[in-house]
Parts: structure tokens; sequence; C-alpha cells
């Protein structure tokens, strides 16, 4: 069993902004001399009695050169207030400074900022948001990328640094509509006669297994487990059933 920390950043009369950050970065220092596994921080702007938290990758970049172990986590970027491009290069940074122990996710934010952000709460905010979830990721896993959506056009793009592993991202919201979104982020295993793939946002790659005499049953319940190389890319799925582990590669 694992435990992380949480913070939300509030502000209270009688204490300045600087005690704050100091107490939090004393506490992230606390936490890894004790082994906990993650700090979390919100990302949140314009109320500082709940939260003061307004540049998170930036404490976590600071907190890193205090720590040893702790991983970092922002829970969540508020994606509305970003162009998903420069954040992801921002995540890229923020990885490296942190030594490869940066976690994020994503979503809309508090319905009490678009007003103080001058941003408008219509019938466009949701759809602009979850292009923009997709051209993140996009940016954050592709070298060269395009793309040509209703609110996003980008043509032969590319961000610096780019990262040297895939990440594990946090969708966060309260609605229906999130579960969904973040359901349609995940990679689906199907399986086309005795051939098997796997699929992101309607991009799909063959996998061959290991030991030419297994193929892939149709219809036999398993548990589908994605391996991690050192680099954080994934460089197999693991097909686990009775007990066994039948190891599948990506085509070459």
């Amino acid at each position: 069993m694992r435990f992380s920390l949480y913070t939300e950043m509030q502000l209270h009369e009688g204490k300045t902004p600087e005690q704050l950050y100091g107490e939090v970065l004393e506490q992230i220092e606390n936490a890894d001399r004790l082994g906990y596994d993650c700090y979390a921080s919100i990302e949140h702007f314009f109320f500082p009695k709940f939260s003061v938290s307004a540049h998170p990758t930036a404490l976590f970049a600071a907190a890193a050169q205090r720590t040893r172990d702790i991983r970092f986590r922002t829970m969540l970027h508020a994606l509305p207030y970003h162009n998903p491009m420069v954040l992801a290069s921002e995540i890229a940074v923020t990885d490296i400074l942190t030594g490869g122990r940066y976690e994020w996710g994503v979503g809309r934010g508090h319905g009490w900022i678009p007003e103080k952000a001058g941003v408008a709460l219509d019938e466009h905010a949701r759809p602009k948001y979850e292009e923009a979830v997709d051209l993140l990721i996009t940016a954050l896993e592709n070298e060269r990328f395009s793309h040509k959506g209703t609110y996003f056009e980008v043509a032969d793009s590319h961000i610096v640094p780019f990262p040297t592993r895939r990440f594990r991202i946090f969708l966060g919201g309260t609605s229906d509509r999130t579960y969904e979104l973040a359901a349609g982020q995940m990679r689906r295993v199907f399986s086309e006669g005795e051939s098997l793939y796997v699929e992101r946002n309607g991009k799909r790659e063959q996998l061959l297994s290991e030991g030419s005499e297994i193929f892939f049953r149709k219809g036999v319940e398993g548990r589908i487990l994605f391996r991690y190389a050192d680099s954080g890319k994934v460089d197999a799925l693991i097909d686990r059933r009775n007990n066994e582990d039948v190891v599948w590669r990506r085509v070459n």
C-alpha cells in the first residue's frame, strides 16, 4: 500500500504567500524522508482562500532539488487557461527538473475561474477543452505532428524539449462526460482473426507474441497489462490468463 499527500495551498489571514510556500516545501521534504509515494497539488487561480497554487510545476521543480524519491503530481492542470502545446513543453521541462518524477492530470478547472480569467463559459467550452486534451497528448507522444480541428490548427509542429518517456495521465471532473473522455484516451485491445492490435484515438499497431505457437483466443477472459521499459514508454503488452503471461510486442 502506498500513501500520498495532497494540498490545495489555502491562504488565510495572518500568513503570507512566502510563508505558505516555505511550509509546503518543508512538508514535501519531510514526506520524502518518511517514505511517502507522491505529493500532489491543485492548480488554481484568483481565489486565495481556496488556493494560491497558481504554478505547481514551479513548486515541484523547487521541491525536487530538496528531495530524492518522492514523486510530484499536478491535480489538475486547468487546461482551458493553457495553450495545450505550450503546456506540453512545460510538462517536459518539469519532468527533466524533477528527475523523471513528475505526473499530471488535466481538467476544466473550477466554475469560479472563467469570469475572473475573461474566458467564456459557453457552448464551445467543453468541445474546445476536449480537443485541447487530444492535442496535448498528441504533442507529448509525437516528435512531429499536425492537427486540424475546430479550435486548433497546427501544421508540422513539434515541442521542445521532446519528452523521452510516456506519462501516466489523470483526468478529473464530476460529469459523466469526463468519464467517457477518460475512456476514450485509453488503449483498446482487440483481435481480427488470429491477429492482436492495440489502438488509441484511431491509431492502431499490430502486436506479435513472443511465442509463434500462441495466438489471441477471441472470447477468452484475461487480464491485459502494459509493461513499461526503463525509458517510461510501453514496450510490451502482457496477456495474463491461467496464471501464465503471454507477452506481445509491437510489430517493428
